[in-house]
């Protein structure tokens, strides 16, 4: 889960609060399976998941200024 916060002064000036992976889920932003060789394994691959992991708990501030 993620989550945003934002808050704009004036008409210019926007301040924003992001938090990402707000329960520290231990997760995959995605897994996939496919043949995949690496040096040393023959030459028809192996078939396996690949994944990435969800990124930890991270909270992101920003400011921008708009002319």
């Amino acid at each position: 889960m993620n989550g945003e916060l934002g808050y704009k002064f004036g008409k210019n000036f926007v301040v924003t609060l992001e938090a990402f992976n707000i329960f520290n889920a231990k997760t995959y932003d995605i897994a996939y399976y496919y043949t995949s060789r690496l040096q040393g394994e023959s030459a028809a691959g192996v078939n396996d998941v690949h994944f990435h992991p969800a990124e930890p708990f991270t909270l992101r501030l920003s400011a921008a200024y708009y002319f």
